[in-house]
């Protein structure tokens, strides 16, 4: 397929064969369509609802867990076997649900696509289904209109498109038809082209479709989010491995209890019933509900914090995430353009505050002073406001639109870093903004009614105590020449005399102010004011100033410059281009979108953490070194220097990437912070690369340019305010803030929640492996059976599950975040937890050993009970132990986590209710104590806690850190 970006539109009228007169004839649309097909988004077929139940039931432990509860059939344990099938259905139906979802993503994919069409065909203009269009059609577009499918501009007129969701650029693009690359472009810099699904804002155009359906870009999009594996969480690749793992090892010390027992002497069906009921002990039947309680109330504290769960895994998926790739336009950025720098004759001033509440300081060499006191810097505020169609709405105030949408500007502003484009893009007044009630700052009181750009200039003159509207009283407009792409100037007359208190100015009874590009502004100047006069603007002196420019642009300020000229009668009936001779240039006034101070926090906890942080954005190079470098993600140093493995630099471009091999990626990816300019193949490569160096990757987006990337990483981040539709459903978490904080404060809370369950499991096998432990050194003793099937039941589905599902939810401990992520390719286990686990096992084995002992002295049934009480009491005090693994429960303390000590009395009385209720005691077998006998049980209960403080003393020695 052609570069058709490269293409003259006659080069591509003659490629595609089609008639700009006429369009295609009737023969000739049914011909392209049997062989480009529909123009539609093509759905591959998914899993049917069976196939994905299945899928969920035969996973490892959830046929160890169905074993079980046959097992327990036979035992005649008929309510555990119906707590194990609800958990089972409950987890497989949960499941489902969440894959269900999962597959959305193209569907709202669809919802970008135009449902009508006006195309010219057979020389007539019809409305037709855009599923209907083919490649040569001719389209016909105003503003307003979504694009139905890719096309070559042919002709326009003020013609911007919205891409955003495209491409991340944060203003409409100017398209142009007489553009023709000559190299490679990226997608925001393809001016001639229109993509499907984007929106045209202002103009109107004509153009022919080149592709449709899968071809067009977005198609390529669906087909990415389509492709992409959904991938287990290191969580569920943890337990998948570990679930097997005990599987085998339970069965095997079953087999080898139950031979063991028959070659001692013990009954064949005695060891029957013995072994099947350590099997099931030995299998923890509530892990995959503790698993899923933990994860689900985690989920609710995360939505409290601003960030929304889609899909129940990512919660643990965060927690071991070790790269972030953020986008900068509101997620690192406020998404508010703030004015921060004025250049006036009289001097240069630095603006404080942020977003678009009118509060803040003018400074001047660091000191504050008092904006109105210098009459050159309040004039150029004034021409900012009024020479401007942006209004200010406060609270208790109805925002006016003025003449928003008719008079819209884009273009005014230069992309920093790309000097000799500098002054050409930036406001787009034709399309109303308002930043603050549903934008990323829902908590500001003021937002912006108009253009961003616009909005903040209006923002610095109130903070200087120019309002816009009693300006506008005092000085009425009573003309304008509203911007166009050839001018990108926007000039407005005003009556009174506005620069009365300027020396060396003529009084005039009208005015006229004009913003915009600077070098195109300062073309139109002849004098400029410096300290006290107005002096001859000579050549020399306008490229000083545009020298100015280019260096406020390359610290990533939007520049845009002011100009006025007294307003003569006889200039009313002139052009744009006369009346805007002879202009006396006033200054220049830099702004910026700032980062979020919260997010620069956020930044820094992610270096304390081990979290490499890297911005992807479709913004220009320049733009998002400033950015980085002012929020720590690099330093001034890095930014100049290469990387160690490669020749690139720290800030790598979409053209640098189409250059190098996905293997050379995967060996400098890691040292590169930030990447600009980047398309949607460029972001899901990113993630790749990251991915086989064994990364866990964490990616924010919000348009659809993002979503394949979403998807592909290990965890996605959609924007909840910003994003769109599609990057939602691609995504695992939505943040309702859409802030970059967010989701570190979302990456501790997925932290947290792994190390809960891990604290649950090991305090789970370590019980487990008590209660083995006994068994089979009873048997290997010759010693009579210890704990009947019964009690080993009870045991384990009473007096470990409350407990285990309480440490679920224990506090954080206090270096979660200043640990480095764990090793995403390590399971659960690693050799000091198997030391602590199976030191614990065997210390729970002998108190019971001991309990079993001392009663059977008297009885069998008393040892029994003794072992019983013993073995089920002290994992109550036992699970204290594990609010920490190396510190001591002194220190973490024993009522830090209040649903532990519930859980453990609640625990406590129903196996007291057991021990000494009448009724119980039969079924359970259960001998009378005296006092003597629960004198010692006490004693052994409370002995773990002296035994868990002696094992982590041991570990701090050993491992220091």
């Amino acid at each position: 397929m052609p570069d058709w970006y490269s293409k003259t539109p006659d080069e591509t009228i003659n490629i595609l064969q089609t008639d700009l007169a006429q369009g295609l004839s009737p023969a000739e649309i049914e011909r392209r369509r049997a062989e480009a097909g529909v123009n539609e988004l093509q759905e591959k077929p998914g899993q049917t609802v069976w196939q994905m139940l299945w899928s969920q039931c035969t996973e490892f432990l959830v046929l160890l867990l169905l074993a079980a509860a046959v097992i327990s059939l036979l035992l005649g344990e008929i309510t555990d076997a119906i707590v194990i099938f609800i958990v089972v259905l409950v987890n497989a139906v949960t499941g489902v649900v969440q894959e269900f979802k999962a597959e959305k993503s193209l569907a709202a994919l669809k919802t970008l696509s135009a449902p009508h069409a006006k195309v010219l065909r057979a020389g007539r203009t019809q409305q037709i289904p855009a599923r209907d269009l083919v490649p040569g059609d001719i389209i016909l577009l105003d503003a307003g209109d979504f694009i139905p499918a890719d096309a070559r501009l042919i002709d326009g007129a003020n013609l911007k498109v919205d891409e955003s969701a495209l491409t991340g650029e944060s203003v409409p693009v100017e398209k142009d038809a007489g553009f023709t690359a000559q190299d490679a472009v990226p997608l925001g810099e393809r001016k001639n082209l229109m993509f499907m699904g984007t929106v045209v804002t202002f103009g109107r155009a004509r153009a022919v479709v080149t592709t449709t359906g899968m071809e067009t870009e977005i198609g390529k999009i669906a087909g990415m989010i389509q492709d992409a594996e959904v991938e287990k969480t290191p969580l569920q690749k943890n337990l998948a491995v570990f679930s097997r793992q005990l599987g085998l090892v339970a069965v095997f010390l079953c087999l080898i209890i139950f031979f063991l027992g028959i070659v001692r002497g013990n009954q064949i069906d005695e060891m029957f019933f013995t072994s099947v009921s350590l099997a099931v002990a030995a299998i923890p039947e509530g892990l995959p509900a503790i698993v899923t309680i933990v994860l689900a109330l985690g989920v609710q504290r995360m939505a409290r914090r601003r960030a929304i769960i889609r899909k129940l895994p990512a919660v643990e998926t965060l927690g071991s995430a070790t790269v972030i790739c953020s986008d900068k336009t509101g997620t690192l950025t406020q998404n508010a353009m703030t004015v921060r720098r004025v250049l006036t004759g009289a001097g240069d001033f630095e603006v404080t505050g942020e977003g678009y509440e009118p509060e803040g300081e003018f400074l001047q060499d660091g000191q504050k002073i008092t904006p109105q006191s210098d009459p050159y810097l309040a004039a150029i505020l004034t021409v900012g406001t009024l020479a401007n169609d942006a209004t200010l709405s406060k609270p208790g105030e109805t925002g006016e639109t003025g003449e928003t949408g008719e008079t819209g500007e884009t273009g005014e502003t230069g992309e920093p870093g790309e000097p000799e484009e500098t002054g050409e893009t930036g406001e787009t007044g034709e399309k109303n903004e308002e930043v603050g009630e549903s934008g990323p700052h829902a908590r500001m009181r003021t937002r912006i009614i108009g253009d961003p750009t616009e909005g903040a200039l209006v923002v610095a003159a109130e903070k200087a105590g120019l309002g816009k509207k009693d300006l506008e009283k005092r000085f009425p407009r009573v003309k304008e020449y509203p911007f166009d792409s050839v001018r990108k100037r926007m000039s407005a007359v005003h009556r009174g005399d506005v620069f009365a208190r300027l020396k060396g100015f003529p009084s005039a009874a009208d005015w006229l102010l004009v913003k915009g590009a600077p070098d195109l502004v300062l073309e139109k100047c002849s004098r400029f004011l410096d300290q006290d006069e107005v002096v001859e603007l000579t050549p020399e002196r306008k490229v000083e100033l545009l020298e100015t420019n280019h260096t406020m642009a390359k610290e990533a300020l939007r520049v845009l410059a002011f100009a006025i000229r007294p307003f003569d009668k006889e200039l009313y009936s002139a052009g744009p281009d006369v009346a805007e001779e002879d202009l006396i240039f006033l200054g220049f006034m830099g702004m910026i979108d700032p980062p979020r101070p919260e997010a620069i926090e956020a930044i820094r906890v992610c270096k304390a953490a081990g979290i490499k942080v890297k911005m992807i954005t479709g913004d220009h190079r320049d733009t998002a070194l400033a950015i980085a470098k002012e929020m720590g993600l690099i330093s001034a140093e890095s930014a100049r220097t290469s990387c160690a493995r490669s020749q690139v630099s720290a800030v790598m471009t979409g053209r640098e990437l189409d250059g190098i091999e996905q293997k050379e990626l995967e060996n400098i990816v890691s040292e590169v912070s930030v990447f600009a300019r980047v398309s949607p193949e460029h972001k899901v490569r990113i993630v790749q690369a990251l991915k086989a160096n064994g990364e866990i990757v964490a990616m924010t987006g919000d348009g659809v340019n993002d979503a394949p990337a979403l998807k592909k990483a290990d965890i996605g981040a959609a924007m909840g305010q910003t994003g769109t539709d599609v990057a939602k459903e691609a995504a695992e978490m939505v943040l309702a803030d859409d802030n970059f904080a967010t989701v570190v404060r979302a990456v501790e809370e997925g932290r947290i929640i792994f190390d809960n369950i891990k604290k649950a499991v090991y305090f789970l096998l370590s019980c487990n492996l008590g209660e083995v432990i006994t068994i089979m050194a009873a048997i290997l003793l010759g010693w009579p059976i210890p704990l009947l099937a019964i009690q080993i039941l009870w045991i384990n589905l009473v007096t470990d599950s409350l407990p285990a599902l309480a440490l679920g939810v224990d506090p954080p401990e206090d270096d979660t975040m200043s640990r480095p992520p764990r090793d995403p390719r390590a399971g659960i286990f690693h050799r000091k937890v198997g030391m602590l686990i199976v030191g614990y096992g065997i210390f729970i084995s002998l108190i019971t050993l001991i309990a079993f002992q001392v009663g059977f002295r008297e009885t069998v049934d008393k040892a029994r009970t003794m072992a019983f009480a013993t073995l089920g009491l002290s994992q109550l005090i036992h699970v204290f132990n594990f609010r920490s693994l190396d510190k001591s429960t002194f220190v973490r303390g024993f009522l830090g986590n209040k649903n532990l000590v519930y859980g453990a009395v609640f625990s406590f009385l129903l196996q007291l209710v057991v021990l000494f209720l009448p009724f119980f005691m039969e079924v359970f077998r259960v001998a009378r104590l005296t006092l003597f006998d629960l004198g010692i049980v006490v004693l052994l209960i409370l002995s773990p806690i002296l035994f868990g403080e002696l094992v982590k003393f041991v570990l701090r020695k050993a491992h220091p850190h």
